[in-house]
């Protein structure tokens, strides 16, 4: 299994309206793709973070990884959604 972690610092603070924007595309995208195995996203709890979002998904092999990763409606909401407000993002991905 691979588990994707993308971590992002806005360049201002968003509203709880535009946070619910956020995770509206992404959940609308991610239904549209079976094979990815979870996704969970989302703004920062405020517990010990040092990111405002979050997206973790889980996906069965690296096939399907990378063909997440080369999305066209990914690279929309990369483009569109987080490009204009992102400061700082962090990816990795991890094998279990």
């Amino acid at each position: 299994m691979i588990h994707h972690v993308a971590m992002f610092t806005f360049n201002q603070p968003q509203t709880p309206e535009q946070i619910d924007n956020i995770s509206k595309a992404l959940h609308t995208m991610r239904a549209s793709m079976p094979y990815v195995k979870s996704y969970v996203c989302g703004a920062d709890a405020g517990l010990a973070g040092s990111n405002d979002y979050v997206v973790i998904a889980a996906f069965d092999n690296e096939e399907d990884w990378h063909t997440y990763h080369t999305d066209d409606e990914h690279n929309r909401i990369r483009a569109e959604v987080f490009a204009p407000i992102v400061k700082d993002r962090n990816v990795i991905q991890v094998r279990s």
